[in-house]
Protein backbone atom coordinates (compact mmCIF):
# COMPACT_ATOMS: atom_id res chain seq x y z
CA UNK A 1 0.00 0.00 0.00
CA UNK A 2 1.34 3.49 -1.06
CA UNK A 3 1.41 6.20 1.52
CA UNK A 4 -1.53 8.23 2.85
CA UNK A 5 -0.28 11.27 1.65
CA UNK A 6 0.95 9.80 -1.96
CA UNK A 7 -2.78 8.38 -2.52
CA UNK A 8 -4.61 11.70 -1.58
CA UNK A 9 -2.19 13.78 -4.26
CA UNK A 10 -2.81 11.54 -6.76
CA UNK A 11 -6.51 11.60 -6.16
CA UNK A 12 -6.49 15.62 -6.20
CA UNK A 13 -3.70 15.62 -9.05
CA UNK A 14 -6.59 13.87 -11.02
CA UNK A 15 -9.43 16.56 -10.16
CA UNK A 16 -10.84 19.36 -12.19
CA UNK A 17 -11.82 22.21 -9.67
CA UNK A 18 -13.04 25.48 -9.65
CA UNK A 19 -15.57 27.29 -7.20
CA UNK A 20 -16.08 25.88 -3.92
CA UNK A 21 -15.60 22.47 -4.20
CA UNK A 22 -14.24 21.41 -0.04
CA UNK A 23 -17.66 19.43 0.49
CA UNK A 24 -19.30 19.04 -2.87
CA UNK A 25 -15.79 17.35 -5.14
CA UNK A 26 -12.87 17.25 -2.67
CA UNK A 27 -14.14 14.98 0.23
CA UNK A 28 -16.51 12.25 -2.13
CA UNK A 29 -13.78 12.42 -4.65
CA UNK A 30 -11.26 11.77 -1.63
CA UNK A 31 -13.21 9.04 0.29
CA UNK A 32 -13.88 7.51 -2.91
CA UNK A 33 -10.54 6.89 -3.94
CA UNK A 34 -9.21 5.92 -0.42
CA UNK A 35 -12.20 2.98 -0.81
CA UNK A 36 -10.94 1.60 -3.50
CA UNK A 37 -7.38 1.01 -2.13
CA UNK A 38 -9.05 -1.00 0.75
CA UNK A 39 -9.13 1.88 2.87
CA UNK A 40 -11.71 2.92 5.38
CA UNK A 41 -12.89 6.59 5.04
CA UNK A 42 -15.03 7.81 7.54
CA UNK A 43 -16.78 10.99 6.77
CA UNK A 44 -17.90 13.45 8.91
CA UNK A 45 -16.55 11.26 11.86
CA UNK A 46 -19.05 9.19 12.72
CA UNK A 47 -17.43 6.73 14.79
CA UNK A 48 -16.17 9.41 17.25
CA UNK A 49 -12.90 9.33 16.74
CA UNK A 50 -12.73 13.55 17.59
CA UNK A 51 -14.77 13.17 21.12
CA UNK A 52 -17.78 15.30 21.88
CA UNK A 53 -17.64 18.95 23.96
CA UNK A 54 -13.75 18.87 23.75
CA UNK A 55 -12.12 22.17 22.78
CA UNK A 56 -10.21 22.28 19.46
CA UNK A 57 -9.13 25.81 19.20
CA UNK A 58 -8.48 29.33 20.24
CA UNK A 59 -10.32 32.21 18.65
CA UNK A 60 -8.37 34.96 17.11
CA UNK A 61 -10.87 37.43 18.44
CA UNK A 62 -10.70 37.14 21.85
CA UNK A 63 -7.28 34.93 22.45
CA UNK A 64 -9.87 32.43 24.56
CA UNK A 65 -10.28 28.61 24.11
CA UNK A 66 -14.03 28.50 22.51
CA UNK A 67 -16.13 26.45 23.88
CA UNK A 68 -17.20 22.99 21.91
CA UNK A 69 -21.23 22.89 22.78
CA UNK A 70 -22.05 19.73 21.26
CA UNK A 71 -18.57 18.22 18.97
CA UNK A 72 -16.63 18.93 15.45
CA UNK A 73 -16.29 16.40 13.11
CA UNK A 74 -13.52 15.59 10.76
CA UNK A 75 -13.95 15.33 7.70
CA UNK A 76 -12.42 12.03 6.68
CA UNK A 77 -10.88 9.97 9.87
CA UNK A 78 -8.70 6.92 7.44
CA UNK A 79 -8.72 3.43 8.64
CA UNK A 80 -6.78 0.24 7.78
CA UNK A 81 -8.16 -2.62 9.26
CA UNK A 82 -9.50 -1.14 11.64
CA UNK A 83 -6.45 1.22 12.75
CA UNK A 84 -6.93 4.61 12.42
CA UNK A 85 -3.88 5.69 10.08
CA UNK A 86 -4.54 9.34 9.41
CA UNK A 87 -6.69 11.93 9.43
CA UNK A 88 -8.17 14.62 6.39
CA UNK A 89 -9.53 17.92 6.45
CA UNK A 90 -10.63 19.68 2.82
CA UNK A 91 -11.37 23.31 1.83
CA UNK A 92 -12.61 25.17 -0.83
CA UNK A 93 -9.78 27.68 -0.50
CA UNK A 94 -7.88 29.08 2.86
CA UNK A 95 -9.15 32.48 2.21
CA UNK A 96 -9.25 33.84 5.82
CA UNK A 97 -5.62 33.32 6.33
CA UNK A 98 -4.05 36.22 7.43
CA UNK A 99 -0.02 36.73 7.99
CA UNK A 100 -1.60 39.30 10.69
CA UNK A 101 -4.74 40.00 12.74
CA UNK A 102 -7.60 38.32 11.90
CA UNK A 103 -9.82 38.31 8.98
CA UNK A 104 -13.36 40.27 9.34
CA UNK A 105 -15.37 38.03 7.41
CA UNK A 106 -18.59 36.61 9.48
CA UNK A 107 -17.81 33.48 10.22
CA UNK A 108 -14.09 33.09 9.18
CA UNK A 109 -12.15 30.12 9.75
CA UNK A 110 -8.67 31.89 10.72
CA UNK A 111 -8.04 30.88 14.11
CA UNK A 112 -4.92 30.08 16.65
CA UNK A 113 -3.69 26.73 18.27
CA UNK A 114 -4.53 25.69 21.83
CA UNK A 115 -1.05 24.41 21.87
CA UNK A 116 2.20 27.08 21.80
CA UNK A 117 5.21 26.74 19.78
CA UNK A 118 8.41 26.41 21.10
CA UNK A 119 9.38 30.41 21.97
CA UNK A 120 5.87 30.27 23.90
CA UNK A 121 3.59 31.75 20.28
CA UNK A 122 0.25 30.59 19.97
CA UNK A 123 0.12 28.84 16.28
CA UNK A 124 -1.33 30.58 13.31
CA UNK A 125 -4.02 28.36 12.06
CA UNK A 126 -7.36 26.98 10.76
CA UNK A 127 -10.46 25.44 12.12
CA UNK A 128 -9.90 22.48 9.98
CA UNK A 129 -6.10 21.93 10.87
CA UNK A 130 -6.94 22.60 14.56
CA UNK A 131 -9.57 19.79 14.64
CA UNK A 132 -6.90 17.25 13.69
CA UNK A 133 -4.67 18.84 15.64
CA UNK A 134 -6.75 18.45 18.77
CA UNK A 135 -8.02 14.96 18.09
CA UNK A 136 -4.08 13.87 17.50
CA UNK A 137 -3.37 14.98 20.96
CA UNK A 138 -6.80 13.45 22.41
CA UNK A 139 -6.18 9.48 20.71
CA UNK A 140 -3.06 9.52 22.36
CA UNK A 141 -5.36 9.62 26.03
CA UNK A 142 -3.78 13.30 26.77
CA UNK A 143 -5.73 15.15 29.01
CA UNK A 144 -7.49 18.28 27.37
CA UNK A 145 -6.38 20.47 30.37
CA UNK A 146 -2.70 19.97 29.66
CA UNK A 147 -2.99 20.78 25.69
CA UNK A 148 -2.17 24.77 26.84
CA UNK A 149 0.59 24.24 28.61
CA UNK A 150 2.44 22.26 25.29
CA UNK A 151 4.84 24.46 24.56
CA UNK A 152 6.80 22.55 21.24
CA UNK A 153 7.73 22.20 17.67
CA UNK A 154 8.19 18.69 18.05
CA UNK A 155 5.57 16.61 15.94
CA UNK A 156 6.57 13.95 18.58
CA UNK A 157 4.64 16.70 21.39
CA UNK A 158 1.71 17.36 19.30
CA UNK A 159 1.24 14.37 17.11
CA UNK A 160 2.07 11.43 19.47
CA UNK A 161 1.17 8.55 17.68
CA UNK A 162 2.50 9.98 14.26
CA UNK A 163 -0.55 9.69 12.21
CA UNK A 164 -1.00 11.43 9.26
CA UNK A 165 -2.72 14.12 9.20
CA UNK A 166 -3.27 16.10 5.32
CA UNK A 167 -5.45 19.17 4.88
CA UNK A 168 -6.19 19.77 1.38
CA UNK A 169 -7.57 22.68 -0.39
CA UNK A 170 -9.06 23.57 -4.04
CA UNK A 171 -6.93 26.87 -3.93
CA UNK A 172 -3.66 27.29 -2.33
CA UNK A 173 -2.19 31.17 -2.27
CA UNK A 174 1.50 30.59 -1.45
CA UNK A 175 0.83 32.92 1.08
CA UNK A 176 -1.33 30.45 2.73
CA UNK A 177 1.56 27.41 2.65
CA UNK A 178 4.42 30.60 4.72
CA UNK A 179 1.08 31.01 7.31
CA UNK A 180 0.81 27.60 8.16
CA UNK A 181 3.96 26.10 7.61
CA UNK A 182 5.10 26.12 11.28
CA UNK A 183 2.07 24.54 12.32
CA UNK A 184 1.91 22.03 9.52
CA UNK A 185 5.58 21.41 10.58
CA UNK A 186 5.17 20.99 14.90
CA UNK A 187 2.11 18.08 13.24
CA UNK A 188 4.14 16.66 10.81
CA UNK A 189 1.19 17.37 8.77
CA UNK A 190 0.66 17.91 4.87
CA UNK A 191 -1.49 20.79 2.84
CA UNK A 192 -2.17 19.55 -0.26
CA UNK A 193 -3.67 22.33 -2.81
CA UNK A 194 -5.31 21.16 -6.04
CA UNK A 195 -3.95 24.48 -7.97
Amino acid sequence: MQSLVVAVKECVDALKISGKCGEKILKPAIQNHLTRLGLEADAEDRSLFLGAQLPVWRSKDTREIEVTAARRKIDLVVRQDGKVIGLIETESDLNDLRPVGVTRRNGHYDVYSIARDARGAWFHSYKSLERMAAALWYDAGLAPDALPNVQSDDPGVHNPKGLDCILVTGRCRPSDQAILAPRLLALGATLIGAS
